[in-house]
C-alpha cells in the first residue's frame, strides 16, 4: 500500500479507536458526565433534580426547608441547594423512592386552594412571568 493510501486509513483508525472506550463506560459515569436532564414534564426546567422528582415534588421540597434557607445569602443558598441535590443523588435507589413517596404524600395532603395557588406560581415561573401577586 502506497504511504499516500495509507494516511486516511490512520486517520479513520484513530477516529474510531475512541468509540469502544466510550460504549465501555459504566452508566454512572455517564451520568455524571452528561448535562442535567431536563424536566419530566419536557419544560426544561428543574436541573439534576428534574429526572427524579417531579415540580410538586421540587416544590414540597424547597417548602420543607424554606425556614432554614430565609436568613440565609445568596451564595449560601446556592451551596445548601447543591448539597440537598448532592444528598439527594447519592442515595440509593429505594431510599430515593421512599423521598418521591414521601414528598409525594406532603402534596396530596396539602388542601386544594394551596395546590392551586403552588401550579400557578409553578406556571407562572415555566411561562418567564415570574411576578410576585
Amino acid at each position: 500500500m502506497k504511504p499516500t493510501r495509507l494516511h486516511p486509513v490512520l486517520a479513520a483508525a484513530l477516529l474510531l479507536a475512541p468509540l469502544p472506550a466510550m460504549a465501555a463506560t459504566p452508566p454512572a459515569l455517564q451520568a455524571e458526565q452528561s448535562p442535567t436532564m431536563p424536566a419530566p414534564d419536557g419544560l426544561g426546567r428543574g436541573g439534576k433534580l428534574g429526572s427524579l422528582l417531579t415540580q410538586e415534588q421540587r416544590a414540597m421540597m424547597l417548602f420543607e426547608v424554606r425556614d432554614q434557607m430565609k436568613d440565609m445569602a445568596p451564595e449560601q443558598r446556592q451551596t445548601f441547594r447543591k448539597e440537598q441535590v448532592q444528598k439527594i443523588l447519592a442515595m440509593s435507589p429505594a431510599d430515593r423512592q421512599k423521598f418521591q413517596a414521601d414528598l409525594q404524600a406532603k402534596w396530596d395532603a396539602l388542601p386544594q386552594d394551596q395546590k392551586d395557588r403552588i401550579q400557578q406560581r409553578l406556571a407562572r415561573q415555566q411561562s418567564g412571568q415570574n411576578t410576585v401577586q
